[in-house]
C-alpha cells in the first residue's frame, strides 16, 4: 500500500484512509453510506501509526499476490509473480518437495526465474485457468509458510565504538589466545561489537524501508524515556551462555539502568512486533559477544569448556561508556544471503 494513494477522511471523529482515486459519500447524517462500495481503512491516531502501514510477512505475500499479473488465453493461462529471489530455494524444498505436488496435481508448470534481468520472476503455466489459479493459491500457503518461519535477519542494536574500549578488548582477545588457547578464528571483530536489543525477522525491501522509518518516528519516545540524558553501560566481567562446561559462545556482561534499558527494549519489540510481527519474545540477556563457534562457515559449531575462563576473569573491567546511537542493521543469515550491515540509525543524548 502506498500512502501517496490514500486521503484522510473523518467522520463521527473516527478517522479513515480512502483511495484517492473514489469519492467518498456521505449522508446527512454524516455516517458512511452502506450502499457504496469502496475501500476505506480505519486508522490509528497513535503517531507512529498514522504514516506506517502493517507488513507482517503473511501480509507481505498477501500483497505479492495481489500484484500477480494473470494473462488467461483461449489455449492456456500464466500467471507471473515477483517473489523474493533469495527465497525461492526455501519455497521449492527440498527436491522439489513443495512444489512439485502442486505441479502436478494442477496440471501446470511453476518455472522460477535464472535470468538476472529478472531474478524475482515465478511464472505459473498451464492448459486449464482454474487450475493455474489453484496453483496459485497453493504456492501463496507455501509462501506465507516460508516468509513466516524465517528468522533474525535483521537487529535493533547499540554499537560500541570507543577507541579506547576497542583497544582494550583487542589486547584482552590477544590474552585469550596466547595465554588460555582459544581459537582466534571464532573472535568477534572489535569494531563489530554492539549490544543486541531485540532481532527481527523481515523478508522483502518494503519491510525494511518500514522498519527503517519506525525506527526514525519512535526517537522521541526513546528520549522520553531517557529523559534525554546519556544512556550509560558498565562491561564488568566475563560469562557464557548456557553451560559452561559445553558452551558456544564466551562473552562481556553489561550493566546499565535496569528501568530504563527495560523501557527501551520493550517499547522497541511492541512498535515492530505490531508491524512485523516479529516473534521473538525471548528475554534479553545483555551482552557483548566476545567469541562465538557458530561462525563456522559450513554451518557447524562445537562447544568448549569455559569454566576455567569465566572463574578466571569473573571480575574482569573494561569501563564504563555511553551510548552513542540505536542501530537498525541487517544480521548474518545464510538463507537471505545478508551480512550485518547499516540501515539506519538514530542518534542518543
Amino acid at each position: 500500500m502506498s500512502l501517496d494513494e490514500y486521503d484522510i477522511i473523518e467522520v463521527d471523529n473516527r478517522k479513515y484512509r480512502v483511495k484517492k482515486s473514489i469519492q467518498p459519500h456521505l449522508s446527512i447524517s454524516n455516517e458512511i453510506s452502506e450502499k457504496i462500495n469502496y475501500e476505506m481503512k480505519e486508522y490509528c491516531d497513535e503517531p507512529d501509526c498514522i504514516h506506517i502501514p502493517s507488513l507482517s510477512s503473511k501480509e507481505q505475500v498477501e500483497e505479492i499476490f495481489k500484484k500477480a499479473e494473470i494473462t488467461p488465453r483461449t489455449t492456456d493461462c500464466t500467471i507471473k509473480l515477483l517473489i523474493p529471489n533469495k527465497l525461492h530455494g526455501q519455497i521449492i524444498g527440498k527436491g522439489g518437495i513443495n512444489i512439485t505436488p502442486i505441479k502436478e496435481e494442477c496440471q501446470c508448470k511453476i518455472a522460477f526465474a535464472s535470468s538476472d534481468d529478472t531474478p524475482d520472476l515465478v511464472r505459473i503455466e498451464g492448459v486449464n485457468e482454474d487450475k493455474v489459479r489453484e496453483a496459485m493459491e497453493r504456492l501463496k500457503n507455501v509462501c506465507i509458510n516460508v516468509f513466516c518461519s524465517l528468522k533474525n535477519t535483521h537487529t535493533i542494536q547499540i554499537p560500541f565504538k570507543s577507541t579506547d574500549l576497542l583497544k582494550q578488548i583487542e589486547s584482552f582477545q590477544e590474552q585469550l589466545i596466547k595465554i588460555d588457547g582459544l581459537n582466534p578464528n571464532y573472535f568477534q571483530k572489535p569494531q563489530a561489537m554492539h549490544l543486541t536489543l531485540t532481532t527481527l525477522s523481515i523478508c522483502t525491501d518494503q519491510q525494511i524501508e518500514v522498519a527503517s522509518k519506525l525506527l526514525e518516528d519512535m526517537a522521541p519516545r526513546i528520549y522520553s524515556i531517557l529523559n534525554n540524558k546519556p544512556l550509560l553501560f558498565e562491561l564488568c566481567g566475563i560469562s557464557a551462555m548456557g553451560n559452561e562446561e559445553a558452551t558456544r559462545v564466551i562473552y562481556i556482561k553489561v550493566k546499565t539502568n535496569d528501568e530504563q534499558i527495560n523501557k527501551i527494549i520493550e517499547e522497541i519489540k511492541q512498535t515492530f512486533n505490531k508491524y512485523l510481527n516479529n516473534q521473538n519474545q525471548n528475554e534479553a540477556i545483555l551482552h557483548i559477544t566476545l567469541f562465538n563457534t557458530n561462525k563456522l562457515k559450513n554451518g557447524k559449531s562445537f562447544v568448549i569448556d569455559a569454566s576455567d575462563i569465566v572463574k578466571k576473569y569473573t571480575g574482569k573491567s573494561f569501563g564504563k561508556y555511553k551510548a552513542e546511537s540505536l542501530v537498525f542493521s541487517s544480521m548474518i543469515n545464510k538463507i537471505m544471503g545478508t551480512k550485518y550491515a547499516l540501515i539506519n540509525s538514530i542518534p542518543l543524548p
